[in-house]
């Protein structure tokens, strides 16, 4: 199947896992990159084209937050 055929962000896989990490660990994810805050560190993956705007990575840690104990619910 060619990439035109598909609906997903072009960095479907690295969002999941960023999701996944943010949801998991919070902000020991977030400094593990060296970044004091996690608008930073959204701010960095914008700009770098991970993520087409900060809304992007939070849904995608919304989609991981029920599988962890945390006091988001997704």
């Amino acid at each position: 199947m060619s990439r035109a055929n598909t609906n997903k962000h072009e960095n479907y896989e690295i969002l999941n896992l960023i999701g996944y990490g943010l949801a998991k660990f919070d902000m020991d994810f977030v400094r593990e990159f060296s970044f004091k805050t996690k608008q930073d560190f959204f701010i960095y993956l914008v700009n770098t084209g991970i993520a087409k705007t900060i809304g992007t990575i939070k849904n995608r840690q919304d989609l991981f937050d029920p599988f962890f104990e945390n006091a988001r619910k997704g």
